[in-house]
């Protein structure tokens, strides 16, 4: 199977003040929100995944992640 051209993932808004609020200094500010990135990049990657290694193309999409081409 051969893939090409591009696509948008969209994900939710990540805040970063509504993370730092929720922590006590700023060591813990900056683990929480890499956290929250690495999270977000994770279940992308899975929705992309899905998409192409289980040929789900843009049924692949979640509540939270999707997956569009806007040329189709």
């Amino acid at each position: 199977m051969i893939f090409h051209g591009a696509g948008l993932s969209i994900a939710p808004e990540i805040c970063f003040s509504e993370i730092a609020v929720a922590c006590e200094n700023p060591e813990e500010v900056k683990e929480a929100y890499a956290q929250v990135l690495y999270d977000s990049v994770i279940k992308q990657c899975n929705v992309l995944k899905s998409a192409i290694h289980g040929k789900r193309g843009l049924e692949a999409s979640s509540r939270t992640v999707s997956l569009s081409q806007q040329w189709n």
